[in-house]
């Protein structure tokens, strides 16, 4: 239920656990290209977010956007295999993320209906990864067709504070769940 839902962010949020950042409006200093949902940043916020020492931030690549030069907001490093149903045409869940994507138009996430869709990955897997503030999905989702496919950025809350001081808006998080 709704309630329940609510109850799990805060404690999420609480935990200091992760965070999966979703660009949903355009009108701030990060926002998405769209067909595409890329989220990217305009060139201001490179010196922005410098004092804040975010470890595993990308912003090297440039995009072009309807307003000039943007950066891709990324990460260098990549997220294992989620532990949730990976699913792309005809429903039928995807094992081998890496093969024929290019060929599916849909590849989703699947938490049994649930939207937004809480990621969950095993704890122990995760602190095996180099230190970082932003990290990328392993997994590349979208429904238009497999160019529009992409990794979701996943974030810390040292990154969501840091998006907060600067008042970045625009920026939906949505808690992960770390099992073992």
């Amino acid at each position: 239920s709704l309630g329940e839902w609510r109850d799990l962010e805060k404690h999420q949020f609480i935990k200091e656990e992760f965070a999966v950042s979703k660009v949903k409006k355009n009108k701030s200093l990060i926002g998405t290209l769209g067909p595409f949902y890329i989220p990217a940043a305009r060139h201001e916020i490179k010196e922005l977010v410098k004092k804040y020492d975010l470890r595993a931030l990308n912003l090297e690549q440039e995009v072009l956007g309807s307003k000039g030069k943007l950066f891709k907001l990324s990460s260098d490093v990549k997220m294992p295999r989620c532990l949730l149903s990976y699913i792309g045409n005809g429903y039928r869940e995807i094992t081998d993320i890496e093969s024929n994507w290019e060929r599916s138009t849909v590849r989703i996430f699947n938490d049994d209906g649930y939207s937004p869709f809480i990621l969950k990955y095993k704890k122990s897997e995760i602190e095996a990864l180099p230190d970082f503030d932003i990290v990328m999905t392993a997994e590349r989702i979208g429904t238009l067709g497999a160019y529009t496919h992409i990794r979701l950025p996943l974030v810390t809350q040292k990154f969501r504070k840091a998006m907060t001081d600067l008042k970045v808006r625009g920026l939906q998080y949505v808690p992960v769940e770390l099992v073992d």
